[in-house]
């Protein structure tokens, strides 16, 4: 007899449900408070857990739920939290991963993340190119001096795909089901209802070096800007990766296209976005018989 389903999530705030707030806890809160504020506050947690879509897919599944999603993150950092999860947790005690489906929703992937270092701190430091959120002086002149000089597709898009690949790799190597999809795409100093999806296919295909004068045009550094990533791009799977080189391939845009009434709670998707992306999800996995029945 099988083993009951365990969904394991993994993602920033769209899949952590930031934003999703008891509109009776609201009533006692201060007018001005913000609302990414009350993620924090530990009597709305039911609430908000209640209404997100991994909560929901669960349900639809039969199954249970590992929510690993936490606000803000960048994609190294949650493609490292779900590996080292399921290895500490599961492969390294020799505990079977048959019934195991992991899901991630990548955030924008622009957003990188180092670590930082001087006498009073040890920390990480996630970057948000778009907007500065550093609070320490040094880390605000790193945060100018990336992006200005380092913020480039010619970086990030790359490791994307890298980041994506390795998670598929993952998941091939120890026999264990899997979806992701893109969360949205930032633009700089615009709300998310003017975020675009991001074509990969065609974003990779036009990044090119400026290749020094003495360098020849064929050199394997230039090239491995173009052909050699989409080829990389070519080998993830165009099922497992939901709506792969396809419009609307988020889910800011599915929810902008199939959703109803408010869309939007704050920066982050209402609890009928969750609720329809669930469904989405849901009939996506079973269409394309992406777990074990």
């Amino acid at each position: 007899m099988n083993k009951k389903l365990t969904i394991i999530c993994d993602g920033d705030s769209w899949v952590f449900g930031s934003e999703i707030v008891d509109p009776e806890i609201m009533k006692t809160q201060p007018k001005d408070r913000h609302m990414g504020e009350f993620d924090w506050i530990e009597d709305n947690i039911p609430y908000r857990l209640s209404k997100i879509f991994p909560t929901l897919l669960a349900t639809k599944l039969n199954a249970n739920l590992i929510n690993l999603a936490w606000p803000a993150d960048d994609n190294n950092t949650i493609l490292n939290r779900i590996i080292s999860y399921v290895t500490n947790n599961y492969i390294s005690k020799g505990i079977s991963t048959d019934d195991l489906f992991l899901l991630v929703g990548w955030s924008s992937p622009e957003r990188n993340c180092f670590w930082y270092k001087d006498d009073e701190n040890s920390e990480p430091l996630r970057i948000w190119p778009s907007i500065p959120n550093l609070r320490i002086h040094n880390q605000q002149k790193f945060w100018d001096y990336y992006v200005e000089h380092l913020w480039n597709k010619e970086e990030y898009l790359p490791r994307h795909i890298m980041n994506i690949l390795q998670f598929q790799n993952f998941c091939k190597v120890n026999n264990i089901n899997w979806i992701c999809f893109n969360s949205f795409y930032q633009n700089v100093g615009k709300s998310p209802t003017d975020w675009n999806d991001i074509n990969i296919t065609a974003e990779i295909g036009q990044l090119k070096l400026h290749t020094h004068p003495l360098q020849s045009s064929e050199s394997p550094d230039r090239k491995y800007y173009n052909q050699e990533y989409l080829s990389i791009w070519d080998m993830i799977d165009d099922v497992r990766f939901y709506k792969k080189n396809k419009k609307n391939n988020t889910f800011k845009s599915f929810m902008e296209l199939n959703g109803h009434g408010e869309i939007y709670s704050g920066w982050h998707p209402s609890t009928e976005s969750h609720k329809i992306w669930a469904e989405e999800l849901y009939n996506y996995i079973k269409e394309n018989k992406l777990i074990n029945e």
